[in-house]
């Protein structure tokens, strides 16, 4: 089956730039009206989830270093890590390559990173290595079925490298969290405002916005998707032998009692053990 370029270019299979050359466009971009309204409405929802999830290490992963959604959790030890330096990034690695022993993270907070990752699938998986059994990954994104995403296919079109992204439905996310041993446990859409400055200022807009996210239609700008690390339990099977026992009477209770000087018979008196004499 032949490829669509032009669909291709339009639905943004693949992030066109790396992901470091798209962090400084994305900055800026989240200091726009829309991008600050955007960002403040990902930051109460993130706030909402952060109240029920524990433990000790807080990874936080974003297509921005500006960007602090973790400041509310009561996971003490929170960090960052992101392909460029700055003051609040903990160490300069390749979202593929995390640099992190095998299940050391209770909780990943991945900020947009899937949607500007030319390999998001691997970031997935190097994700998975590192958060521990019973961990968790809360997952925000952009969301393509929506009106911001039928702008966004728009400017890719026109080469804004704003828009040069690799939009994943959350349909196709929680695919790949399943095959990785991810249970989802909640999906939240957010940001039903038009992609139009003068608009975001608008009453009517504002209302409509929160009428449809308490009714959570799937079709906000954004969504955060929190998924659970599931391990198998170890259930070890039943032995032959354990179903003979199981029919065994047992004994009276006074011959399994052990006295300090003696051991007590099913006569009740106590035998002196002839070693404690020697």
């Amino acid at each position: 089956m032949k490829k669509n370029p032009l669909a291709e270019k339009l639905l943004g299979r693949q992030a066109e730039y790396p992901l470091a050359e798209s962090i400084p466009i994305m900055e800026r971009w989240f200091k726009e009206p829309t991008g600050r309204s955007m960002l403040c409405n990902q930051q109460a929802v993130v706030d909402d989830f952060l109240q029920t999830l524990f433990g000790y290490h807080l990874l936080q992963l974003s297509v921005s270093r500006d960007v602090n959604l973790v400041d509310t959790s009561r996971i003490r030890h929170k960090f960052r890590l992101s392909p460029l330096s700055g003051a609040s990034v903990g160490a300069v690695c390749e979202e593929e390559q995390l640099p992190l022993e095998q299940d050391c993270i209770d909780l990943a907070v991945v900020h947009h990173l899937l949607d500007y990752s030319q390999n998001p699938h691997q970031t997935l998986r190097e994700l998975s290595r590192v958060v521990i059994p019973s961990g968790h990954v809360l997952i925000i994104g952009f969301n393509p079925v929506s009106l911001l995403g039928v702008y966004a296919a728009s400017k890719r079109l026109s080469k804004s490298r704003v828009w040069q992204n690799h939009p994943v439905t959350v349909r196709r996310l929680v695919d790949w969290l399943t095959l990785m041993d991810f249970s989802v446990q909640k999906v939240h859409y957010g940001f039903y405002m038009p992609p139009v400055k003068w608009m975001n200022k608008s009453r009517l807009c504002r209302g409509l916005n929160r009428r449809l996210t308490q009714s959570q239609w799937p079709t906000g700008g954004f969504y955060a998707v929190l998924a659970k690390k599931e391990v198998a339990p170890l259930t070890p099977r039943r032995m032959k032998w354990q179903k003979v026992s199981s029919i065994i009477p047992q004994l009276e209770p006074s011959l399994y009692q052990h006295p300090q000087n003696g051991v007590k018979t099913k006569s009740g008196r106590a035998s002196v053990n002839s070693k404690s004499g020697s």
